[in-house]
């Protein structure tokens, strides 16, 4: 849509609402159907869009979910998953549906997710369209924020596998840090790795790793279940914040939802009833049930911030799980730091479109994303702390309160009378939870980062 066109679209929305119109919605926006455009070059099929979310799903945080459990206690993790499971389904419908509605509006094809909260703002009730601007900038830095810290937890899961064997090995305990700074130099050149497909195949051997090494989890999880009147069945109440914010860290995919469904040959087939997001949803959910229950009710009280720490050391089995998953994340850092570098490098390409070192400064701005995780790791080098900090911290707010406020602008004229009642009514529960999860997550997340972590290091 050009700015003409923009325009012209803003001001007969205008001169409907000082007619006294309800909706928002001008009749033009029904030739339009983001559906029905061209499909991108290259674009995926079902299968092959159903396939990536759920490699994307299954990272690390599905290691932590027996822990998470071991905060919980096991009946309040059942619940507790398969109902953050069915929010994060549902949280994601509201994003697809605003996001084709404001489509519709804007007669774009597909937008990124900052560019939804900005539509969102920009078509919604007059009094919030002053603040599209804020909503970008506001959705751009979670997002930032969050892929930064998942590649901070790679960094971190990395060095815990890696010192398990270094102990083992040379005797002693080695410090964390220590082995952080060891792999410094590694993560900065396959970092400077500038096309994905160079790093393709061993991509494609990482994910043969992880099959070997759920399916050896597996059997460790399931064999010679103690007792269960020896677990917890619910946990404390300072467990449980970081049960709430290691799942959604665990199950929200969020950063590769929207550019999933928006590299589809068939869109419409991302949020039907059998779509991908439902049909990835269902065994991602019951998988990280499963594999974070059985973790706890097998390992108890020893279960450590992810279930490769309690495989057996002094097995050819336990050593196998920690360095071929160790060599995985390795290779999935290199991808979470070419995901910053997107969002990161764009931002300043105006200033570098005749700079004849633009080479040399892009090289330096992938050093700087690597010491920039390097930095965060080595002040806070505890997995489930880290993971918990940031799904309280970011995936709240994009997970939950975002698509909220994105659905709440969008439709805000759509309903009337007790529809409008019960929309409004469902979406400030939704917000209120958003609000307790984020103030109560983080607060406890960081409550146990200071006493685990900064004290520690004074004393």
């Amino acid at each position: 849509m050009t700015k003409t066109e923009s325009k012209d679209m803003m001001s007969k929305i205008s001169e409907a609402e000082r007619n006294g119109s309800k909706t928002k919605i001008i009749d033009d926006k029904y030739d339009y159907d983001p559906y029905d455009q061209p499909a991108p070059e290259n674009a995926t099929s079902y299968a092959d869009s159903l396939t990536i979310l759920l490699k994307f799903s299954l990272g690390t945080g599905i290691l932590a979910m027996p822990r998470s459990f071991h905060n919980a206690g096991y009946v309040v993790g059942f619940i507790g998953t398969m109902v953050i499971g069915f929010l994060t389904t549902y949280t994601i419908h509201m994003i697809m549906s605003a996001e084709y509605e404001l489509c519709k509006r804007k007669r774009v094809p597909n937008m990124s997710y900052p560019e939804t909260m900005e539509a969102a703002f920009e078509y919604g009730p007059r009094k919030m369209r002053k603040f599209k601007n804020a909503a970008w900038f506001m959705c751009y830095i979670f997002l930032l924020i969050y892929q930064t810290g998942t590649s901070c937890i790679y960094l971190v899961f990395i060095a815990d596998n890696l010192k398990e064997e270094l102990d083992l090995f040379f005797g002693g305990s080695t410090d964390i840090r220590m082995v952080i700074v060891y792999l410094l130099i590694p993560l900065i050149l396959i970092s400077m790795v500038r096309n994905l497909k160079l790093i393709s195949p061993l991509a494609s051997l990482g994910h043969i790793f992880v099959m070997i090494c759920f399916s050896i989890i597996f059997y460790y999880i399931f064999r010679d279940i103690p007792n269960i009147a020896e677990r917890k069945p619910v946990g404390t109440m300072q467990g449980i914040p970081l049960f709430f914010g290691t799942v959604l860290f665990a199950m929200e995919a969020i950063g590769s939802v929207m550019p999933v469904k928006n590299e589809m040959a068939k869109p419409e087939q991302f949020t039907s009833r059998f779509g991908v997001i439902n049909m990835a949803m269902v065994p991602i959910v019951l998988l990280y049930t499963v594999i974070g229950l059985f973790g706890y009710l097998q390992y108890g009280d020893k279960t450590k911030g992810s279930i490769t720490l309690n495989m057996p050391q002094h097995n050819l089995f336990g050593h196998t799980v920690k360095l071929l998953l160790a060599a995985s994340v390795y290779i999935n850092y290199a991808i979470s730091n070419y995901v910053i570098y997107d969002l990161v490098w764009p931002c300043l390409t105006s200033k570098m479109e005749k700079n004849s070192h633009k080479l040399s400064y892009e090289y330096c701005v992938r050093i700087a994303i690597v010491l920039i995780t390097f930095g965060f790791s080595i002040a806070i080098p505890n997995l489930e702390l880290f993971i918990s900090f940031l799904g309280s911290l970011c995936l709240v707010n994009l997970g939950i309160f975002f698509p909220v406020i994105l659905q709440t602008l969008t439709f805000w004229d759509e309903f009337r009378g007790p529809r409008f009642y019960t929309f409004l009514i469902k979406n400030i529960f939704l917000i209120i939870i958003a609000i307790l999860g984020f103030v109560i997550g983080v607060g406890r997340s960081s409550i146990e980062i200071y006493n685990t972590v900064i004290l520690p290091s004074f004393s």
